[in-house]
């Protein structure tokens, strides 16, 4: 997209406490950028942080949440945003052990409205999104005796699901797939025989039946292998992918916490990220915001 000097900037969630500091910085700095900034005030921000960019003239407040489509379509169009600086989030993560659906509904659902927004709009010509948390405590050393895979009917995840059916017998490996079009039960043959291997047909999508099978099966280690494929599908049907991917990964999620005796969780996914670049360019361009999210994390 080459250089971009920006002029209209949206900056979500910038009552919080560190974005707060960002945005009086970026409206003190650059008297000639609009700053408009959207918020809904709940109990991670305060209107009182933003008090120093109050008076000028190049500040905009507007209390909103970023899960309203209509309103973040109607503040891209009307303010003529070409910059976004996404720092909504929900803090304190330690709520979340009590409260996640929430958490996912706001942080993720959130985000993708936005970027739907920045799709469906055009005009955006930077998106930057920051983030902070507490790192995820040490496990320690792990064998494992009962595996999930889930998605291992995939082309890429039956390999690795014959792999270890046939590298590991004392392992139980249990595959939980729903067969729809990026997968194929054939793709498993080679395992069927095996007795340490288990396959199931289902969504992960079901809560039930994710948190029967850890029960019955004493599943200690998920391999999390299902995604929805052909990344050029999402551009048509964004929150479809959205709903089967980040929703079905926050059933497993929300499954192991009150399971509580999974040792290890992975996630494994590939997709194409970037489209074509010049051959002396180190720029890449992100072809979709379904696969510019981290693809591999353990």
């Amino acid at each position: 997209m080459g250089s971009h000097t920006p002029k209209n900037i949206l900056i979500v969630g910038a009552a919080g406490f560190i974005a707060s500091h960002v945005a009086n910085k970026l409206v003190r700095s650059y008297p000639d950028y609009k700053m408009v900034v959207l918020d809904k005030l709940d109990y991670c921000s305060n209107m009182k942080n933003l008090i120093p960019s109050k008076p000028s003239p190049n500040f905009k407040f507007v209390k909103g949440d970023i899960g309203s489509a209509d309103l973040v379509k109607y503040l891209l169009i009307t303010e003529s945003i070409d910059t976004i600086m996404h720092c909504a989030t929900q803090t304190h993560v330690d709520n979340s052990f009590g409260s996640s659906f929430e958490f996912t509904k706001n942080i993720i659902y959130g985000t993708h409205v936005l970027l739907e927004a920045f799709k469906v709009n055009g005009q955006i010509r930077k998106f930057s999104q920051v983030s902070t948390d507490e790192k995820v405590p040490d496990m320690g050393s792990h064998t494992p005796k009962n595996i999930l895979i889930v998605g291992a009917a995939g082309f890429i995840a039956s390999h690795v699901a014959n792999k270890l059916v046939r590298s590991y017998p004392d392992y139980k490996m249990v595959v939980l797939d729903k067969l729809d079009y990026c997968s194929n039960i054939k793709n498993l043959i080679p395992s069927k025989p095996s007795p340490n291997f288990k396959f199931g047909k289902g969504d992960i999508g079901s809560a039930d039946l994710v948190n029967y099978l850890l029960i019955t099966e004493s599943i200690d280690t998920i391999m999390h292998c299902a995604t929805q494929t052909h990344v050029d599908n999402s551009f048509g049907n964004s929150f479809e992918f959205t709903k089967n991917i980040i929703y079905g990964t926050h059933v497993l999620l929300e499954a192991c916490k009150v399971n509580g005796q999974i040792r290890k969780f992975s996630q494994v996914s590939t997709d194409e990220v970037y489209g074509e670049t010049n051959e002396d360019s180190n720029s890449a361009r992100v072809v979709s915001k379904f696969c510019s999210t981290p693809n591999i994390c353990s």
